[in-house]
């Protein structure tokens, strides 16, 4: 009796779980405000859930203006660049099938997630003072940087991410706070797998650094008050770690590295250089960079550079004499460094000059590029609005047609007497205002368009549409005039 009791309990707790999963995963659904969906190919786009934009872009506009947040993308490849207008929130229906193909910008208070993106230049582009959020999102393929936070205080949080293409991963500007957990940092063929300039303050933990162009993570010490904890860096093209400095910003920082694994890169495990030269002192990246549990083995120049100076506190324990010896060793070894970065440092601005006339040229083509992209999928998408307009006509004219023949079947003598097939009449009254709302519609679609060829050939099927409404309404006018023994006695006598 009981072990019956208990499998009826069973069965309603199980009944109960598939309900309350039921309605979370309805709960999700609705938690949106705005749905994309470039396969949807209807002309009654409204942003619902079964009436999706087509472009990513769309929605963002109609999000500012309603005062709205959450935008859901379907699967689908978005060719377009976007400007997320502060709070605005867009989450793909899957990472790898939301493809975003272009630059995304982002304003404060902004997140994406669960999608890819493809940059031409630079992926994803965080404004000035903007807190942004980006979770398990793909950036790739960019020629320039994965993810840019340019110059000011906002927060920049990065979960979960993938992040590889042919320049820089990361290009943190100066001021900002930054979170990058959980990520693959790799293949970033060009340059840094992170680059953070002055006055950096936040965490880089759990993530997995290799097989960048240049070192996997490059640090300017002033003013910074950063954490290296838990990562893998390992096999990039220089040091696993560059702290360096520079003498606008000669305040000493603060640099946790603590519980990584730093090895097999080209140069050192960590590095520590000035590449404009300048001196913070002999003690400048010993007081910097604060070192614990660092699994450090297998760079190829060896594990820290002589010239970071992080084996003091072993030096102030001898004697005197080998002390100065160590500290004018020191002072030569720095004196040579500093020559041979000063001579790096010219090749590499040279370089750098040379780079950056290739990115303006190149950020020059991307745009004209993007432009032409635009205008051809604005001419695209009205071109498909056009068409669908263009076969309701075609119903409409096929059903005005049937409507007048039947109307046409009336004998003589009947519509003499009972007067025209008001019916068929009727219905084709209804079809001519259909054609009315085609007109109109093709008149919006007229303001929207750029393309003059576009706007020529909605002139045209406005001319078309206007010339058979104009022959429908001479046909219900002619045979509403016509005499008829009943319509004569009705006014007769009314």
């Amino acid at each position: 009796m009981k072990r019956g009791k208990y499998k009826a309990l069973v069965l309603v707790l199980v009944f109960a779980a598939g309900c309350f999963a039921v309605a979370e995963e309805e709960s999700r659904a609705d938690n949106y405000d705005l749905y994309v969906d470039k396969q949807y190919e209807e002309s009654d786009s409204d942003g619902s859930e079964s009436k999706p934009f087509v472009n990513i872009e769309e929605a963002i506009k109609k999000a500012e203006e309603k005062g709205l947040e959450k935008i859901y993308a379907r699967k689908g490849s978005y060719e377009e660049d976007i400007v997320l207008a502060e709070g605005i929130e867009i989450t793909g229906e899957d990472r790898s099938g939301v493809l975003l193909k272009g630059e995304v910008r982002m304003e404060n208070g902004t997140k994406i997630a669960n999608l890819s993106v493809k940059g031409i230049n630079s992926g994803v582009v965080a404004e000035g003072d903007a807190d942004v959020e980006i979770k398990d999102c793909d950036i790739k393929n960019f020629s320039g940087i994965g993810i840019k936070a340019l110059v000011g205080s906002g927060e920049v949080v990065v979960e979960g991410c993938d992040v590889s293409g042919e320049g820089k991963g990361f290009y943190i500007m100066r001021g900002r706070e930054i979170k990058i957990e959980n990520c693959e940092v790799h293949h970033n063929l060009g340059e840094e797998g992170i680059d953070l300039r002055a006055e950096i303050k936040g965490i880089i933990k759990d993530n997995k650094i290799y097989r960048n162009g240049e070192s996997g993570i490059e640090v300017i010490a002033g003013n910074a008050d950063l954490e290296i904890v838990g990562n893998d860096i390992e096999d990039n093209g220089s040091s696993a770690i560059a702290v360096q400095f520079y003498p606008d910003w000669d305040d000493e920082g603060k640099i946790v590295i603590k519980n990584n694994t730093l090895e097999d890169s080209d140069n050192y495990g960590i590095d520590c250089k000035r590449p404009q030269g300048g001196s913070g002192g002999s003690d400048y990246f010993y007081d910097s960079i604060e070192l614990s549990d660092n699994e450090i083995q297998d760079n190829k120049k060896g594990d820290i550079v002589d010239y970071c100076n992080l084996e003091k506190e072993e030096e102030e324990e001898e004697e005197d004499g080998q002390k100065e010896g160590v500290e004018e060793n020191l002072d030569n070894k720095e004196r040579e460094s500093e020559e041979e970065e000063k001579q790096e440092e010219k090749e590499k601005q040279e370089e750098k000059e040379k780079q950056e006339e290739k990115e303006k040229q190149e950020e020059k083509e991307r745009q004209e590029k993007a432009e032409e992209a635009k205008k051809q999928e604005e001419k695209k998408l009205i071109s498909q609005k056009l068409e669908r307009i263009k076969e309701n006509k075609n119903k409409i004219e096929t059903a005005a047609s049937e409507h007048k023949n039947q109307a046409q079947e009336r004998s003589f003598l009947v519509s003499l007497l009972a007067g025209p097939n008001f019916k068929e009449i009727e219905e084709v009254k209804r079809q001519n205002r259909l054609l009315e709302e085609n007109i109109a519609k093709m008149k919006n679609l007229k303001r929207e368009a750029q393309d003059m060829e576009v706007q020529v050939e909605i002139s045209q099927e406005i001319e078309k549409i206007s010339k058979l409404l104009q022959e429908n309404r001479a046909f219900v006018e002619n045979k509403e005039n016509n005499f008829s023994l009943f319509g004569w006695l009705v006014k007769w006598f009314i």
